[in-house]
């Protein structure tokens, strides 16, 4: 899940989205699992998962993501 939620914050932030569930995921599970190194099966896994944790929103298949989860716990650089 941490591939996923870097994945998606970096994302986030270069397209400048600031505001919880404003940003529209503009990639496929399959992407995702492409861009991480991860099986499907596994992002399929772990966006169940973050959706459960409140972290993101799926609607009408669609994932909406929430906020800047580690790159503000872990200290990464926001560029």
């Amino acid at each position: 899940m941490k591939r996923v939620t870097k994945l998606l914050d970096f994302v986030k932030m270069r397209f400048g989205y600031t505001a919880d569930f404003s940003f529209k995921v503009p990639y496929t599970r399959n992407q995702i699992a492409s861009f991480t190194g991860l099986r499907v099966e596994t992002i399929i896994r772990a966006i169940r998962k973050m959706e459960l944790d409140g972290k993101l929103l799926i609607k009408e298949g669609k994932i909406y993501y929430q906020f800047l989860f580690l790159l503000l716990t872990e200290g990464l650089p926001i560029y």
